[in-house]
């Protein structure tokens, strides 16, 4: 433990069970604690805010809705964008990770710099450990928060001082190079503080006026003939002081009984005590609100509400990102990489939108495998308050589904993904209700799946054999109309439409479906020229080290640690990756057109393999010959360095669809041979 921590720690123990602040507080004394700690003395003012802050329940309210906020952060390490090829960036990038992955309390350290903006300052001791990282550089293990009301400085702008003794007007001057301090010049705890104590005397002043209006005023009239001054008037009052003091008893008789009653619920207090809470509001969120969201005041409130404390935590980050670079990253970066100009960086941020919704996708593919995600760690991850649906939860996916009454089950020695099995019953069923032939469902199965035709009439078993389409020559009844025709298309002799036509218009590609219509189009005469690979599974990442176009020698290394790293991003950010043409999502001038989404990722000896789903116009573009290739979209700002010119990308942005490769693979379609 460091010795100021040690210090601070025992005075502050010591102030804490010796001294209350509350005790005598008056605005007078308000003013004169705020004076002094314009003059540089905070022991007595800091102290008083921290035992406000516990006290007041919307001044605490407030600085636990932005803590919360700047929890859901995310911490990152980047290079300069202009330096994403530079191997310094990533040298420099390497070297941060592993300083803030070795501090402790990271988390922490950065909430207690956030408090800057309601007590005006905080400080952070750096505390380092036994390794040595170069010549006089030392590694740091944690960033010590040290309380605000053992510092004192002479006047506004005078260097920082370490007051161990807090009754002392003496202090030891710190060095700026071993802690990290944030400073705020309008702290929201100056406004909270004349509030608390406004809102102390309203309160007592309420309590007063409680007790004088809140219960009803009793009256006794005497009955005729007591007068003032005779012996029955001093029974009387005896006996009606007695019933007054605890409201019970038996009064003469002829005594009437008269009240007069006050509506205490509109007191004169409420407005003043409501002005105040509503200037803390105001102080703690700049003026974005005046007052915190209430029970009942619905969901949109509330996300208002939260947004607003969201873009203040924001706010707060970027200050708090930009004095870790400054004293934090540029000392050490000076120190291990001297001579080089900075091009790698510490912030954070928010999680963007697109991010959240990533997470509660996620969230929902672990419900739908029958498991229950922490609603805690989801709230705090996303922001949304989540509360679980009554009813029972849902069942785990069964590792196949179930066929239609009537078929024979599918054969489980198959090398068959869930996908594939729930598709190929989906065949049947649509086959059992007589929405497409018999024959062209055994076609489909055929087509689309690792199955001969005796294993696909096998599966069918005796579904739709009762349906059997007339030759398609069949001549319709020619007294019908187009109108009396249409409706009864489907129980017609003849087929309807094109075998083709039957497949969803919206095609997936890539998977069953891709290959179904490919297999119908060619039945059908319509020659496509290319082909989709039958399981949807491309070939996008493969293993091995491939210059980095446009770089002088940066090598990219590709390896299963890097492409593990990829994989394990790509699904806890819930899939969904987006595949464009020739890059054009990373130029802002250029018009972005989804090709697909690439929905699974598979790791595999040779590489990442993708599935996508396509796009109507990415399906014929591949389908088609338009383009034959798909590249992966690397973030080279969030590469691993290596050293000697070699970087290991570990994040996968997306994927786009090209005809100039830089990483040759298997190309996405190939040329169909004649038959």
């Amino acid at each position: 433990m460091s010795r100021a921590t040690a210090l601070a720690r025992f005075a502050g123990h010591f102030v804490q069970t010796e001294f209350s602040p509350l005790r005598g507080l008056d605005m007078a004394r308000v003013v004169h604690l705020l004076e002094a700690g314009e003059r540089g003395d905070y022991c007595d003012l800091q102290w008083l805010y921290r035992t406000v802050e516990k006290r007041d329940a919307t001044l605490r309210a407030c600085r636990r809705k932005i803590a919360a906020s700047i929890l859901r952060m995310d911490p990152s390490v980047r290079v300069m964008k202009h330096a994403a090829a530079d191997p310094r960036a990533h040298r420099q990038a390497a070297t941060l990770r592993a300083a803030y992955e070795r501090i402790q309390n990271l988390s922490a350290a950065v909430r207690f710099l956030a408090e800057a903006d309601f007590r005006g300052f905080a400080h952070l001791e750096k505390v380092y450990g036994k390794d040595r990282l170069a010549p006089g550089v030392w590694a740091i293990d944690r960033l010590e928060p040290v309380p605000q009301w053992h510092f004192r400085r002479s006047g506004i702008y005078g260097p920082w001082e370490f007051v161990s003794d807090t009754s002392s007007a003496e202090g030891e001057e710190i060095d700026p190079a071993r802690f990290i301090t944030r400073e705020v010049d309008d702290p929201v705890d100056e406004i909270a503080l004349i509030a608390f104590v406004r809102k102390s005397l309203s309160q007592k002043d309420w309590d007063a006026f409680v007790e004088g209006y809140g219960l009803p005023w009793l009256f006794f009239i005497m009955p005729p003939g007591i007068n003032p001054g005779t012996p029955e008037y001093y029974d009387w009052m005896a006996v009606a002081r007695g019933v007054m003091s605890d409201a019970r008893g038996a009064l003469p008789s002829g005594t009437q009984v008269a009240s007069s009653r006050v509506d205490a619920r509109n007191h004169p207090f409420e407005e003043h005590l409501n002005r105040q809470d509503n200037e803390i509001v105001l102080a703690a969120t700049s003026s974005l609100l005046t007052m915190l969201t209430q029970s009942g005041s619905g969901t949109l409130a509330g996300n208002a509400h939260q947004k607003t404390f969201d873009s203040i935590a924001a706010r707060i980050a970027a200050q708090i990102s930009e004095i870790f670079q400054a004293q934090f990253d540029l000392p050490l970066i000076q120190a291990l990489h001297p001579g080089e100009p900075v091009l790698a960086y510490w912030e954070i941020g928010h999680a963007s939108e697109k991010q959240v919704a990533a997470r509660l996708g996620h969230a929902a593919q672990i419900r739908k495998l029958g498991y229950k995600p922490d609603a805690a760690q989801f709230s705090e991850l996303t922001g949304y308050r989540l509360e679980d649906i009554p009813g029972p939860a849902p069942a785990r996916e069964p590792a196949a589904a179930a066929a239609p009454e009537g078929t024979e089950s599918i054969d489980p020695g198959l090398t068959l993904n869930g996908a594939q099995v729930r598709a190929m019953a989906k065949i049947v069923q649509d086959v059992s209700a007589g929405t497409i032939p018999r024959a062209t469902g055994v076609e489909i199965l055929v087509a689309a799946f690792p199955v001969s035709r005796e294993k696909a009439e096998e599966i069918m078993g005796e579904v739709g054999r009762g349906f059997d389409p007339a030759d398609a020559s069949a001549a319709p009844d020619e007294s019908e109309t187009d109108e009396e025709r249409l409706p009864n298309r489907a129980n017609r002799t003849g087929p309807a439409v094109s075998l083709a036509d039957q497949l969803p218009p919206a095609s997936p590609g890539g998977g069953w479906l891709g290959k179904a219509r490919s297999f119908l189009n060619r039945a059908i005469g319509r020659e496509t020229g290319f082909e989709l690979p039958a399981d949807g599974f491309l070939h996008v990442v493969p293993i091995g080290e491939f210059p980095v176009e446009g770089s002088e020698g940066l090598v990219q290394v590709l390896d299963p640690r890097g492409l593990g790293a990829m994989a394990i991003r790509f699904i806890r950010q819930g899939g969904g990756s987006l595949v464009d043409y020739d890059g054009a999502s990373g130029d802002l001038d250029r018009e972005t057109r989804a090709a697909g989404w690439a929905e699974e990722l598979d790791l595999r000896p040779d590489g990442l393999w993708a599935r996508v789903r396509w796009s109507d116009q990415g399906l014929d573009d591949v389908t088609g010959g338009t383009y034959r290739w798909l590249a992966p979209v690397f973030s080279l700002e969030d590469a691993e360095d290596l050293g000697e010119g070699r970087i290991r990308p570990r994040v996968l942005e997306g994927f786009s669809l090209t005809n100039k490769p830089a990483l040759r693979t298997q190309p996405v379609s190939k040329i169909l041979q004649d038959e």
